[in-house]
Parts: C-alpha cells; sequence; structure tokens
C-alpha cells in the first residue's frame, strides 16, 4: 500500500517498522508477543493533519480506497 500511495502523489509511513529493532535491542524483547510483531509491521500512517484541504483529503481517500482493492 505505501508503495502504491508512493506513485498516486501521497505520502505516507510505515510507523512501526523500526519497533522490534529498537525493543530487542534496548528492552530485551525475546519473541513472545507474536500479535505485536504483526501489528508493528502493517501499521501505515497516512496524512491526517487538520490543513489538508478538500481536494487533497479526496485523494487521498480515493488512493486508499483503489489501493485497498488490489490487495
Amino acid at each position: 500500500m505505501a508503495a502504491y500511495l508512493f506513485d498516486h502523489g501521497v505520502d505516507s509511513a510505515k510507523y512501526g517498522d523500526e519497533v522490534l529493532d529498537v525493543v530487542k535491542q534496548d528492552y530485551h524483547y525475546s519473541g513472545d508477543c507474536p500479535n505485536s510483531e504483526q501489528a508493528s509491521k502493517t501499521i501505515l500512517v497516512i496524512p491526517n493533519y487538520y490543513t489538508l484541504s478538500q481536494k487533497d483529503l479526496d485523494h487521498v481517500v480515493a488512493c486508499v480506497n483503489s489501493g485497498s482493492k488490489l490487495l
């Protein structure tokens, strides 16, 4: 989805990608929370700030909707 959005001019961030590395290194995480691991790999932050114009918001929504149909 991130690549699809990028290709359609919508910025996004894979927010949880680095979480596992940090918790393994800093907190000695041993892999006993598989659901949290899966969630950290699937979080995607899309533009959501209050200054988005209606046109930009409509574009983001349309791209998320069309991209989700491809999954």
